[in-house]
Order: structure tokens, then sequence, then C-alpha cells
């Protein structure tokens, strides 16, 4: 889901900063959905 997430954004020719905030936060999202 997330993979998709990020491919949607991609295509939408997001700013890199806003891409890699979505790398940094992934984690703690993943994170989340397991607690």
């Amino acid at each position: 889901m997330w993979q998709t997430i990020k491919v949607g954004f991609h295509k939408l020719g997001s700013p890199p900063i806003f891409y890699r905030v979505c790398q940094v936060l992934s984690p703690w999202i993943w994170a989340g959905f397991a607690v």
C-alpha cells in the first residue's frame, strides 16, 4: 500500500523534499499500524 502511495506522489511530480519526508515518516507510520 505504502509503495502505491509513493508511486502516486512520484507520478504527480511531487517535490523531492516531500518525498524525503515520506521516507523518513514511513517507519513511524508502520510502527503505528503494528501497535
